[in-house]
């Protein structure tokens, strides 16, 4: 699954010290996503607020990852359906990936992931 997003905001996470809030948005706002981000890690990556980023799904290991390209793996721990909104939490060492669309594409794609399957994670830059 590959997903053409905007980064909205990185914002500090007011509840838990040095961590951050990464939203992001598919151009057509069917699509949205948020994670947990280190700030450490964050000085790493360097995101951007209005960058655009590539985020991949696999439940193979990604090629092609380059210097600034964010790669990680998680586990499924949710997904499921409310209200017409499709939900997917991956939990990436503790730190959540929440992705949800109302679209059916995307939705049918995000089904093909099972609970507690690993998932290959990848923010590829433009």
């Amino acid at each position: 699954m590959k997903v053409p997003l905007v980064i909205d905001k990185i914002e500090k996470n007011p509840n838990i010290p040095r961590l951050l809030t990464l939203s992001a948005h598919h151009r057509d706002e069917t699509l949205k996503v948020t994670m947990d981000l280190p700030e450490k890690l964050q000085e790493v990556v360097e995101f951007n607020q209005g960058e655009e980023v590539e985020l991949e799904l696999s439940k193979d290991k990604i090629e092609n990852v380059k210097g600034k390209d964010l790669y990680m793996h998680g586990y499924v721990l949710f997904k499921g359906k409310e209200n017409d909104i499709t939900k997917l939490q991956i939990s990436i060492h503790g730190l959540m990936l929440t992705i949800e669309t109302k679209s059916s594409d995307y939705s049918r794609e995000l089904n093909e992931f099972s609970n507690f399957e690993k998932v290959y994670i990848l923010f590829r830059r433009k």
